[in-house]
């Protein structure tokens, strides 16, 4: 654990940013699952991409089986789907497949996407602290005062300088 932490402390980043990468990981996220689940809806993978394998004999064999996990899980969504107003004309049924297809699709490639999702977030995180100390270095010009943090770069201190150069350009512009 400690080579973790000296890595990221020698690249300037502390404790106090993990919960904006936190949540920019997690807004990615959401979002991504979001938008897999919306296209899957859209395009409906198994009745287009899929198309061909359905005539194989491992698709039959799991007809049944798959035809009773559907019918099952479309009254659950059914259900669900009754208490949204906005969903209240899509299928039960085309939801609940598009679901399992964006799972299947996110889980093909989660190898990629989480190593991204991170990658992702460490970025984030340096812009948001690169952002804020050139916004801060900006103020501390203009205001002729160093800043009350003694030196140090958090992320708080850094926002708090932040945000008095962004209300100082607005009352001098």
């Amino acid at each position: 654990m400690g080579r973790v932490k000296r890595y990221f402390i020698d690249r300037g980043l502390g404790p106090e940013d993990l919960i904006p990468a936190f949540v920019f990981h997690e807004t990615i996220s959401i979002a991504f699952a979001a938008s897999t689940w919306i296209a899957a809806y859209a395009i409906e993978p198994t009745r287009t991409v899929l198309r061909p394998l359905r005539g194989t004999k491992a698709a039959k064999a799991m007809a049944k089986p798959f035809g009773a996990a559907l019918e099952l899980a479309t009254k659950q969504t059914a259900k669900a789907v009754t208490r949204i107003p906005a969903l209240k004309r899509a299928s039960a049924e085309r939801l609940t497949v598009s679901l399992a297809e964006s799972l299947m699709f996110r889980g093909s490639i989660k190898p990629i996407t989480f190593g991204g999702k991170l990658w992702l977030s460490y970025e984030f995180v340096k812009w948001l602290k690169r952002d804020a100390v050139a916004a801060a270095e900006v103020n501390k010009g203009k205001s002729g005062k160093g800043g009350k943090s003694g030196g140090r770069n958090t992320l708080a201190s850094v926002s708090l300088e932040l945000a008095k150069s962004q209300r100082y350009q607005l009352q001098n512009s």
